[in-house]
C-alpha cells in the first residue's frame, strides 16, 4: 500500500487540520490501516450500514446521498469524522498503553 503524502491526505479529506493539534496519524494507527481501517474504508462501510438499516428505523435518506461518493461535501463529511474518531480510538488505545 503506497504512504500518501500529508498534503494527499488532506487533499482526499482523510486529514482535517484544526486547533486540536491532530493533523496526522499517530504511529499506533499503522495496525488499523494495514487491516483496512482508514477513515476512508471506515466511512464507506458506516454508509453501507447506514444506508440498509435506515428504513429499519423508519428513515428515508436522501436520494442524492444513497450511493457513497468520497468526493462529495457529505463524503468528505463522512471521512473526516471517521477519521477523528480514529484518531481518538488511537490515542485512547496508546494511552492505555502507557499506563
Amino acid at each position: 500500500m503506497k504512504e500518501l503524502t500529508h498534503q494527499e491526505m488532506i487533499d482526499k479529506g482523510s486529514i482535517v487540520n484544526d486547533d486540536s493539534g491532530l493533523n496526522t496519524r499517530p504511529n499506533d494507527a499503522k495496525w488499523m490501516i494495514a487491516e483496512g481501517w482508514d477513515a476512508v474504508s471506515v466511512a464507506m462501510r458506516f454508509h453501507y450500514h447506514y444506508e440498509k438499516m435506515a428504513p429499519v428505523f423508519g428513515y428515508e435518506t436522501r436520494a442524492e446521498t444513497k450511493v457513497f461518493d468520497p468526493t462529495s461535501k457529505n463524503g468528505k463529511l463522512m471521512i473526516a469524522v471517521c477519521e477523528q474518531m480514529l484518531l481518538e480510538i488511537c490515542k485512547q488505545s496508546s494511552e492505555g498503553e502507557e499506563g
